[in-house]
């Protein structure tokens, strides 16, 4: 079975970028590269809205239409990044979040715990789990 297209894509870039070698740089530094969808066709519009669980957690909401325009509620979808716990923000998720609102028309909700080194593990994980409720 081959690898599809935009999936070789990225392991070229993976590699053009170095990022092999990425347990030799600091944190800041690979966060500064880390965007995985980046190469992601821009969404039609982009609906959202941010939200706060507790002191620690971020959640954003996205819409396959204005907010304003929505008569009843919507299925929601929770979108769980691959991160690693120590990658990523939730403004990266929003080309693909979006278009998982777009097509699927759901609400999708993208979590973002705090990262590690800052937190040990499993507190990304409680903090995602917590936003799930």
């Amino acid at each position: 079975m081959s690898l599809h297209p935009m999936v070789r894509m990225h392991i070229r870039k993976w590699y053009e970028k170095k990022m092999d070698q990425l347990h030799l740089l600091p944190i800041e530094e690979i966060r500064a590269q880390f965007n995985p969808f980046s190469s992601f066709k821009e969404p039609e519009k982009l609906y959202f809205s941010d939200h706060a669980v507790g002191q620690h957690i971020k959640i954003r909401l996205y819409f396959p239409k204005p907010i304003s325009t929505l008569r009843e509620a919507l299925p929601i979808v929770v979108y769980f990044r691959a991160s690693g716990f120590f990658l990523g923000a939730v403004h990266h998720n929003d080309k693909i979040a979006a278009l998982l609102a777009e097509h699927t028309g759901c609400c999708v909700a993208a979590i973002e715990p705090r990262l590690s080194p800052e937190v040990q593990y499993p507190t990304p994980l409680l903090e995602f789990e917590e936003g799930l409720l």
